[in-house]
């Protein structure tokens, strides 16, 4: 965590949950000024839809996800 770039980096086996959704990812960069997540690896989201890609950017609070390489999308 860099907190005068207001800037963390968590690595590993990565879960984040909001609401009812849950993102799985192996490495997630977090602007903390902004309230933002990004990864450029392959990811999964499962919750109301199911989502898999590599890279994205999201805003939680908002409730949006830019993905830049959609490889999967289940809506149930």
């Amino acid at each position: 965590m860099n907190r005068k770039k207001q800037k963390g980096r968590i690595w590993g086996d990565v879960t984040v949950r909001y609401g009812s959704e849950t993102l799985r990812v192996e490495e997630i960069l977090w602007r903390l000024d902004e309230n933002v997540l990004e990864s450029p690896l392959p990811f999964k989201i499962t919750g109301r839809c199911t989502v898999e890609g590599t890279g994205f950017v999201a805003k939680p609070s908002l409730g949006w996800v830019k993905v830049k390489k959609l490889k999967k999308v289940v809506l149930q």
